[in-house]
């Protein structure tokens, strides 16, 4: 979609379904996602979207500190 890709919402599975769990906590392959995600739309917002795994705001922003270090977002 490239340049017409406004934004995503963004969270892993595990298989069973839609499952929202936090990123890394699934078998999605986010190596590969974010680096197409830099490289053919680097515009778009990502919205993290989770049902469970953080139990307040600074144990999120960590996590999501910790994905811009890791994928170099």
């Amino acid at each position: 979609m490239g340049e017409r890709l406004a934004a995503c919402h963004v969270h892993d599975n595990d298989g069973s379904g839609d499952a929202h769990l936090p990123v890394g906590q699934g078998d999605i392959d986010w190596k590969a996602y974010f680096g197409a995600v830099k490289k053919y739309a680097p515009q778009a917002t990502q919205v993290f979207e989770y049902c469970c795994g953080f139990n307040n705001t600074k144990d999120l922003e960590a996590n999501i500190a910790e994905l811009k270090a890791k994928y170099k977002l």
